[in-house]
């Protein structure tokens, strides 16, 4: 199995961080519209509802008009009021799921912030590896080098 630099694994990380935060403004977005169509159908099915129950008529030929019309209004208004229920489910949905695409998308951030310290000391570790590597080499010279103090 390939053993991937940690660098590139943040990067990684920080791009699907990026996408699933995207992808969650995308979701709200969305929501709302569907928010904004189910809240405009409920309106059009209290408008119907309301000529559904309007003034009667004197006449039998225009009190059956008014009456198919009535009825006709209160059916719309049922069918409206239905579309309206389904679309506010829609916009429920997309919300729950774009809570979770932005749990998913901080999780990833986390992940990467995670990555990234995880390199930093890394880092760390290797340089303070060379230094003391020098530092040794530094001292076994000296000690190479050093005049033996008299003796022969």
């Amino acid at each position: 199995m390939r053993s991937w630099p940690l660098r590139a694994l943040t990067q990684i990380r920080e791009s699907e961080a990026r996408a699933a935060s995207f992808d969650a403004r995308r979701g709200v977005s969305r929501a709302r519209k569907i928010e904004a169509t189910a809240a405009e159908l409920a309106d059009r099915a209290v408008e119907l509802r309301r000529e559904a129950g309007g003034v009667g008529a004197n006449h039998l030929a225009e009190i059956a008009r008014s009456s198919a019309g009535r009825a006709w209004a209160y059916q719309r208004s049922r069918v409206l009021l239905a579309e309206s229920g389904r679309a506010v489910a829609q916009a429920g949905a997309a919300r729950a799921q774009a809570g979770r695409a932005i749990t998913f998308a901080a999780a990833a951030l986390g992940r990467a912030d995670a990555l990234e310290r995880g390199a930093a000391r890394f880092r760390a570790a290797a340089r303070s590896a060379r230094e003391s590597f020098r530092e040794m080499e530094a001292e076994e010279s000296w000690n190479a080098n050093r005049p033996q103090g008299g003796r022969r």
